[in-house]
């Protein structure tokens, strides 16, 4: 049983805009599921930043792998 790392999920909203959410999971591919176009993500994200967004409006998402210092490990783009 593998477990369970932190993420960087960063959504991508266009020119600099971006929107970081860390999330817990197995694997960079699990921490960005279950992404529905239609849907409107709030979250309260890295440093305290609320973000609300359409998921529409998403240019490209990627991913970080946090490491135990929180420093950023393999990265994966979606």
């Amino acid at each position: 049983m593998a477990t369970e790392k932190q993420y960087r999920v960063i959504y991508h909203l266009g020119g600099e805009v971006k929107a970081v959410d860390l999330v817990k999971a197995d694997t960079a591919k699990e921490a960005a599921c279950n992404l529905d176009c239609g849907e409107t993500k709030t979250f309260i994200g890295e440093n305290n930043v609320f973000y609300k967004f359409r998921m529409e409006d998403v240019k490209m998402i990627s991913v970080e792998k946090l490491e135990d210092d929180n420093s950023v490990g393999n990265k994966a783009f979606l």
